[in-house]
């Protein structure tokens, strides 16, 4: 394969760039959107090879989603230069763009995440299939999709088929299956590893017998997976890497006709060590990218209190820490024009956020702070989080009158939530969590500075239960991990520690993640394969476990970091009825449950609670 030339690889920047460009479009007092040189970096990679790099080394708020993007605007590309005698054809001959897969697979273990891909996706996918409109500049995009897509073939279809393709894969909502009928068809599948990895292994969750070979396939072969925050999928990661092994070791591969599954892991630390090859973020980058330079570089500092030796002396701590940093924000915005200084405060478990919640607006009002406390505890249906993401966007055009002077969450306000607060306090977590946490404390880098402030118990004075159940839902190990990690990044220093991303990105100390639940991870195999490919007949040795619901085969050992057992999921829709019980019935059936609509409830116990406080409600 001969490398790009200059010409090349300036014509498809340049093209990359008007891409993002028309695709984002910025108001009017807005500038243009561009992407950074990181992301220019690894179109080039994958438009040069032919394929994606095994790593990208991109840390928290450096616009990993860009991804979708490039998939989008390379397959585009390929249908240009796949027709004839086109300019592009003639511009980037001998570029490898026909190897390029069509389908983007995202995989992260957390819902929230999930969503918020799935909605960037969506964006796309609208501005894509829109009509024809020369005025916005996508018509040739448009165009290249449609080629590669086989459209322009000659053939009368029976029904329109789609450019571009965007589906969602999590529990708590209806599979698309629409994706399935496509295979020619560039698309985003946004999924759990749990969905994602089923349906690889012929086994995917709510999918028929007869279509699960089908599934595997399509997402055995021309299709990239992209594993993001990929210390928590370490066994998923484990097994798509094997596709490709298993396709070799085949009597006839198919690799020199189609590729097989290509794998990519995204995180800060490197899950593997099967990454021999990865685009990062450069420090040379911050002499052209300024605005990922305030996103990265800008100094947040970390102060840590972990010697409280009972819960209540900890939650007042924190309250009367909230009740400074407020009196600091508002202060703030009495001094300066700029975007109301909001705290931000995430707690481990739902009784505790509502007990800090209750402490601190019983403070507030003593300290004659009349400005709105926001509590975001526990899972919400769809529909109230994309109300509260609508809210939590929009925080930097409110009036700082208007603006919650905090907003207090679990673990929603860690990770999926684009929200960009003055300061930050928290209880101690997982090293991994906490970054995640500091993530969202000077989001854009619009500060001088941002602050994190951690708490948590002296947990050496609890026995080994005790500690399990004040530490929960984490592991006490874990604990003593971040623990350990916070000492060590201030040793040797006067000043508090720096945990900007940049700053950890270059650190010594590795950021410690939670351990899995396993002793080892297990390696896929072809006798594996075979067995798990039967799947319209039930097989004399099933390998099963009752207590789950995979069915044949125990899908976990592929699939996760941790192999205890967990409560099946549920989702709840309440509406209101006619009492009439065949007229209910009728129109349920003509309007069926939304996913917005559906409201997560992950134990069982959480069912008869819910009926209970439902019912207390209407008498």
């Amino acid at each position: 394969m001969a490398e790009m030339n200059l010409e090349q690889r300036q014509y498809l920047t340049a093209r990359f760039e008007e891409f993002v460009a028309v695709v984002h479009p910025s108001g009017d007092d807005q500038p243009v959107r561009k992407p950074y040189q990181w992301q220019i970096r690894l179109m080039l990679y994958v438009a040069g090879h032919g394929h994606w790099p095994q790593g990208i080394g991109a840390p928290t708020a450096s616009g990993k989603t860009c991804v979708i993007d490039i998939h989008v605007f390379l397959n585009a590309m390929a249908g240009l230069v796949s027709a004839e005698g086109s300019a592009e054809s003639q511009k980037l001959a001998g570029v490898p763009l026909q190897r390029i897969p069509r389908r983007l697979a995202l995989t992260v273990n957390r819902r929230s995440l999930v969503d918020d891909q799935f909605d960037e996706a969506s964006a796309l996918q609208k501005r894509i299939q829109a009509e024809n409109n020369e005025s916005d500049k996508l018509d040739i995009y448009r165009k290249g999709l449609d080629l590669r897509s086989a459209i322009n073939d000659g053939l009368q279809p029976e029904s329109p088929s789609p450019r571009m393709i965007a589906v969602e894969l999590r529990g708590g909502v209806s599979p698309d299956r629409e994706w399935r009928y496509y295979p020619q068809t560039c698309a985003v599948i946004c999924a759990t590893p749990d969905m994602f990895g089923s349906r690889l292994l012929f086994r995917g969750y709510g999918t028929s017998r007869t279509m699960r070979s089908m599934e595997a396939g399509l997402l055995a072969y021309d299709t990239v997976l992209i594993v993001d925050e990929a210390h928590l999928s370490r066994q998923l990661l484990k097994t798509a890497r094997q596709v490709a092994r298993i396709e070799n070791m085949a009597k006839k591969p198919l690799v020199r006709q189609i590729a097989p599954l290509q794998v990519v892991e995204t995180t800060a630390t490197p899950a593997s060590d099967d990454t021999h090859d990865a685009v990062s973020v450069e420090e040379a980058d911050f002499d052209i990218d300024s605005a990922l330079k305030k996103r990265l570089c800008t100094p947040k500092f970390v102060f840590a209190s972990l010697d409280f030796k009972k819960p209540k002396d900890e939650i007042d701590a924190i309250v009367s820490k909230c009740v400074e940093l407020i009196h600091d924000n508002e202060e703030a915005d009495r001094l300066n024009d700029s975007d109301p200084h909001v705290l931000g405060c995430v707690l481990n478990t739902l009784d505790k956020g509502k007990a800090v919640a209750k402490a601190l607006a019983k403070q507030c009002k003593k300290e004659g702070i009349h400005r709105p406390i926001d509590v975001y505890v526990g899972p919400m249906r769809a529909y109230d989080k994309h109300k509260v993401v609508e809210k939590l966007r929009n925080l930097s055009s409110m009036d700082p009158q208007d603006a919650p002077c905090c907003i207090i969450g679990t673990q929603t306000l860690e990770v999926g939530i684009d929200v960009d607060f003055a300061n930050m306090v928290t209880e101690i977590a997982p090293g991994s969590a906490l970054v995640q946490r500091a993530g969202r404390v000077n989001r854009r880098g619009m500060r001088p500075e941002g602050s994190l402030h951690v708490f948590g118990l002296d947990l050496q004075q609890f026995n080994e239960k005790k500690q399990a159940q004040q530490v929960s839902p984490y592991m006490p190990e874990d604990i003593y991990a971040a623990q350990d990690w916070l000492n060590s990044l201030n040793m040797g220093k006067t000043a508090a520690p720096n945990i900007s991303a940049w700053s950890l990105a270059m650190s010594k100390s590795p950021i410690p993640g939670e351990k899995p639940g396993r002793l080892l991870f297990q390696r896929l195999e072809p006798w594996d394969v075979e067995n798990l490919s039967v799947t319209d007949e039930d097989l004399c040795a099933d390998i099963s476990m009752a207590d789950l619901q995979q069915g044949h085969s125990d899908l976990n050992i592929w699939l996760r970091d941790d192999l205890g057992s967990e409560d099946r999921e549920i989702s709840v829709a309440v509406r209101h009825l006619p009492w009439d019980d065949a007229l209910a019935i009728k129109l349920l059936e003509v309007t069926q449950p939304e996913n917005d609509e559906l409201f997560p409830i992950r134990k069982w116990y959480g069912l008869t609670k819910f009926f209970e406080e439902l019912t207390n409600k209407k008498r």
